[in-house]
């Protein structure tokens, strides 16, 4: 009997009381444990103790900064003695950090040059257009030239040295035929798009388109066939993945002139191989206009290596 007396408690209702407040303990935890928290958003919602007054009962052991945690959505509140905070579970965003280095990009080349591959790179993936071919001459009262065949094309993944140097061939497009000799009349070839070693050794080669002819030599009133399209090949030593060898679109043939017995056309020139104005694409025949219409020039090739580690 001392012993309730000595916590200030008789074994009536206050013992009942005491048993009452340790129950709604319990099912405040029980509570807590079934809370969400974090809400679904990720903010989290807490209480701050400013001083120990206030309407809740004190928690056990509870000073001022204590900071707890509540759950808005089950009813639970900050007292008048507490300041309500909310915080997101992920955090805010930092500062952006500084810029890193530039990656190594794609190097285009239209023109010949050379090209240095990077520190960080073991391979290089190599895209190289022949030049295309140039149409033939189109005579009037007689048929229009054949359009020159556009250029090879090559994609390889090549084996480099870092800091190497290689250099860069990109073959021009073949010269339209014309009237001015009767050695000028077809098309020209277009060049070869060469990417090589430092010492000129090959390593991925693609090749000009042919040239379109013209009706010279094939009588009246016939269709001048157009220039066949170039090849690619690479260097048998090189250990390379990934291949793509691929021949040119041939040019389109010329049409003999609308009055052409027993074969009329429309007198156009044949079409160039390959996307109209694309690196490599073939020049399109002249047509079948007095005196002569001279074939147009192929497209130049190209070269693009993209460095990859």
């Amino acid at each position: 009997m001392s012993r309730w007396r000595g916590l200030g408690l008789r074994r009536g209702k206050n013992v009942g009381a005491f048993v009452g407040v340790a129950g709604f303990a319990a099912l405040l935890a029980g509570t807590v444990a079934y809370a969400t928290i974090p809400e679904s958003n990720g903010i989290i919602h807490g209480c701050y103790l400013n001083n120990a007054g206030g309407a809740l009962p004190p928690i056990i052991g509870a000073s001022q900064g204590t900071l707890r945690v509540v759950d808005p959505s089950k009813g639970q509140a900050c007292d008048s003695n507490e300041t309500a905070l909310s915080w997101n579970q992920v955090g805010q965003r930092g500062p952006a950090g500084p810029q890193g280095p530039a990656g190594p990009g794609v190097s285009v080349f239209r023109s010949t040059g050379r090209f240095v591959a990077p520190p960080a790179a073991s391979r290089v993936l190599v895209e190289s257009w022949g030049g295309g071919g140039g149409g033939g001459v189109g005579f009037g009262n007689n048929a229009g030239g054949g359009g020159g065949g556009q250029g090879g094309y090559v994609r390889a993944l090549v084996p480099v040295m870092p800091a190497s140097v290689y250099s860069m061939t990109v073959g021009a497009g073949g010269a339209g035929g014309t009237d001015t000799s009767p050695g000028a009349v077809n098309g020209k070839p277009g060049e070869a798009s060469v990417f090589a070693s430092s010492d000129g050794k090959p390593l991925v080669t693609a090749t000009g388109g042919s040239g379109g002819s013209t009706v010279a030599g094939l009588g009246v009133c016939k269709n001048p066939p157009g220039g066949a399209g170039g090849t690619g090949s690479v260097n048998s030593s090189l250990q390379v993945m990934g291949t793509t060898l691929q021949t040119g679109a041939p040019g389109g043939v010329g049409e003999p002139w609308p009055f052409c017995i027993p074969n009329p056309g429309s007198g156009a020139g044949g079409a160039g191989g390959g996307p109209v104005g694309f690196a490599g694409a073939g020049g399109a025949g002249g047509e079948a206009a007095q005196p002569s219409a001279p074939g147009l020039m192929g497209v130049p090739g190209m070269i693009a290596i993209t460095p990859l580690a």
